[in-house]
């Protein structure tokens, strides 16, 4: 039996272009570059289009680069699309591979997603615990170390002031002052709400915590 002629296609090819010289590289980098036979500046060269040569581009991208003008998808990565209802010599002419009658078979179908053909489904069968409390008070957490870095002696610090330091995102919700860090100043703090610790270093310290209603 006669032999099968061999692929005569010859593989697809990249452009490599070495634009950033390699001193003060390290050494790895440095033949990375040589490997692929880059010895100029600006110079490209064609390599076959491989992974392993992606790779190498891939390790020292701040040297050499893939020329953009060439690029085109991996080999088999991308397909034609296939041609429904050309005749029985396709495998898909007549009902186009989608069977006799039923709604499957129907234009228009689509499949509600998790539907399991009428069994009850994954997200119905598995059991629930807890809830979501709507009515969760939702707190802002602030730090004493945070409020020592940003304010100077006898700053009066409201809710307003700590969202104009960046010290808080939004003064939507209410704060809580934590007793996270020291105080060495006298801070006048108002807050919705003061730890124990917070309020007695805040104190100490020879400030005020207000607590606002």
């Amino acid at each position: 039996m006669p032999r099968k002629a061999k692929s005569t296609v010859e593989p697809a090819r990249i452009r490599i272009q070495y634009y950033r010289s390699t001193i003060a590289c390290p050494l790895k980098q440095k033949e990375i570059v040589r490997s692929l036979g880059l010895t100029k500046l600006n110079q490209i060269v064609e390599r076959p289009d491989t992974g392993s040569m992606r790779g190498a581009v891939a390790k020292v991208p701040h040297l050499i680069r893939i020329i953009l003008n060439n690029l085109h998808p991996a080999k088999g990565s991308t397909h034609r699309k296939k041609r429904l209802g050309r005749g029985p010599g396709t495998g898909l002419g007549k009902t186009s591979g989608r069977g006799e009658k039923g709604q499957k078979s129907r234009s228009g179908y689509s499949m509600k997603i998790g539907f399991e053909g009428g069994q009850m489904p994954l997200h119905r069968r598995l059991p629930k615990r807890g809830f979501t409390n709507i009515f969760k008070k939702k707190w802002i957490e602030v730090s004493l170390a945070a409020l020592e870095k940003q304010f100077a002696a006898d700053d009066e610090i409201t809710p307003e002031v700590m969202h104009h330091r960046g010290i808080i995102k939004k003064a939507k919700h209410d704060i809580v002052v934590l007793g996270n860090g020291e105080v060495s100043k006298a801070l006048k703090v108002s807050a919705h709400r003061f730890t124990r610790s917070a309020r007695e270093k805040i104190e100490k310290a020879g400030g005020t915590a207000t607590v606002i209603d």
